[in-house]
Formats: C-alpha cells, sequence, structure tokens
C-alpha cells in the first residue's frame, strides 16, 4: 500500500482535528491518574479547538504534515517557528519546536514517523533553523527512544508534584 507524506491543505481540516484527538485521548489514557482531575470532555473540546484555531491561523513559521497510507490519514506532525526570549540563558533567536508527531496504533512502526520526521527536519533546515525542540511526556519511553534515535539529546527536565 503506497504511503505519502503531504502538507495539509484546508479540506483536511477534519482529518487533523480527528488526529489531534485520537492523540489527546492517547496520551490522557496514559496520564499518571493524579493528573487528570479536571473534566476530560471539556479539556478533549478545549484541544481540538485550539487545534483548530492553530490550522486556520497558520503562516509560513508553521507546517502541518499528513501522513496517508493508502486512503486513510494515520498520522500527522505539526511543527512551528518562534522567537525563543531574549533572556534566555540557554540560546536565543528563533527556534523550531515539533509540537505535535502521531500515528494511529495500527500505523506505529511502520516507518512513518521517521518519514514525517525528515521532512520536518528538512523544513526548519530549509527556514534556516539551527535548534529544534520536542517535549514528549515523561512516560512516553517509546517517544522518547523515537526522538533520541533521530538525534535529539535530553537538555531540559521538568518537574511536577500533585497534590
Amino acid at each position: 500500500m503506497d504511503t505519502l507524506i503531504r502538507q495539509a491543505e484546508a479540506c483536511d481540516i477534519e482529518r487533523v482535528l480527528s488526529l489531534c484527538k485520537k492523540q489527546c485521548e492517547f496520551n490522557r489514557e496514559n496520564h499518571s491518574p493524579a493528573s487528570l482531575y479536571d473534566a476530560e470532555a471539556a479539556v478533549l473540546q478545549a484541544v481540538v479547538e485550539k487545534m483548530r484555531t492553530s490550522f486556520q491561523n497558520r503562516d509560513g513559521d508553521t507546517l502541518f504534515l499528513l501522513a496517508d497510507k493508502g486512503q486513510a490519514t494515520c498520522g500527522y506532525a505539526v511543527a512551528k517557528i518562534y522567537t525563543e526570549d531574549p533572556a534566555a540563558d540557554a540560546g536565543t533567536g528563533r527556534t523550531g519546536l515539533l509540537e505535535k508527531l502521531f500515528l494511529t496504533e495500527e500505523a506505529r512502526g511502520s516507518g512513518l514517523g521517521q518519514a514525517l520526521m525528515d521532512e520536518v527536519m528538512e523544513w526548519f533546515q530549509g527556514k534556516g533553523i539551527r535548534r529544534v525542540r520536542v517535549e514528549p511526556y515523561g512516560w512516553n519511553e517509546r517517544a522518547k527512544a523515537f526522538y533520541e534515535k533521530c538525534g535529539f539529546q535530553e537538555y531540559s527536565v521538568t518537574y511536577e508534584k500533585f497534590m
């Protein structure tokens, strides 16, 4: 079956939102129960609406990619360029952020994640970006291993305490 990595078009909004919803559900299934003290339906709706706004307002510093396998869209990546705070002691300037990279369960391990990553990194390079961040959840060992395989290194760690 043929696979295709392509930039999302306006007509793809429902595909993007469907993948965003699946990613949010996947994350919530794996988060610590202590962090899930909110109204799940309201969070899911807010996440999807934020993605809708981001998709509708995308510009030259935002990339939405879709991974299609046959007629099915089974993954996506969202990448953005932002300007790091001028007071950031770890480096300033234009920085790339791989905000989302998600594959449906049946597409994982198929090479589509690497194909999405390759396209994102090529886009960043074309934009002159020299530093790219990704922020996987601490519990997501598979994602962390994937990013390390792609050359990312642990740089900053966030700790949280739930009371």
